[in-house]
């Protein structure tokens, strides 16, 4: 009996497949056990192409579920950066001598901010130890009342120069808000930030003034 005759009918499905491929070389196939994806020649909108050099070929935008997008350079690479550079935050230094609060940074109308390093620069410490420190927390509008959020840290600076306090991915002062800074004792602290805004809406006013956190990447 002819060995093509014997040919079982997913043989058969497999060879139509791999004649498929061979009569039309633009277009990918992707195959698994439970679908069939098919790249096509990029003619309608929103549709991606295949080279003949077997490359997946976009326009210049990749937009994600979220509604954000990354640009594609000219050589075909993917554009992406943490944030966009025209929200960069680098507050000037405020002293916080003279006793109380006093507003280190906010973020501006609209905009919530994610503070990703604090700075804190002491001129004079002439008696360090425990009573020489500097308080920080989050407060309401301009730092004249109590702490808001759970985010509240003492520190006490080791020595004159620049003590720097890093926040991974960040720490978020919403809408309305202020991050604060009060000395205590002999001590001559000046504190300012680095960081960057985001709109209002993806920092809500809560308990938690935190960075929410990154979907994870499949």
């Amino acid at each position: 009996m002819s060995k093509i005759k014997n040919i079982s009918r997913t043989g058969w499905l497999v060879a139509g497949i791999i004649a498929a491929l061979l009569l039309a070389p633009t277009t990918a196939v992707a195959v698994t056990t439970a679908t069939m994806t098919i790249i096509t020649g990029g003619t309608a909108a929103g549709e991606a192409s295949v080279t003949t050099a077997h490359q997946l070929q976009t326009n210049a935008e990749i937009q994600g579920t979220t509604g954000h997008h990354a640009d594609v350079t000219p050589d075909g690479q993917v554009l992406s950066t943490t944030v966009n550079p025209s929200a960069y935050v680098n507050t000037a230094p405020t002293g916080l001598a003279g006793g109380g609060f006093h507003r280190v940074a906010s973020p501006p109308s609209g905009d919530a901010l994610i503070v990703t390093t604090i700075h804190i620069d002491t001129a004079s410490d002439p008696t360090p130890g425990a009573g020489q420190n500097v308080v920080l927390n989050i407060q309401t509008g301009t730092c004249s009342g109590s702490q808001v959020g759970t985010y509240g840290q003492v520190v006490n600076p080791g020595s004159l120069g620049e003590t720097d306090i890093p926040f991974t991915p960040g720490l978020a002062v919403p809408a309305g808000d202020a991050l604060c800074g009060a000395a205590n004792g002999s001590i001559i602290p000046e504190v300012s930030v680095t960081g960057y805004t985001v709109p209002s809406s993806e920092v809500p006013a809560g308990p938690l003034h935190h960075v929410r956190a990154l979907p994870q990447q499949r």
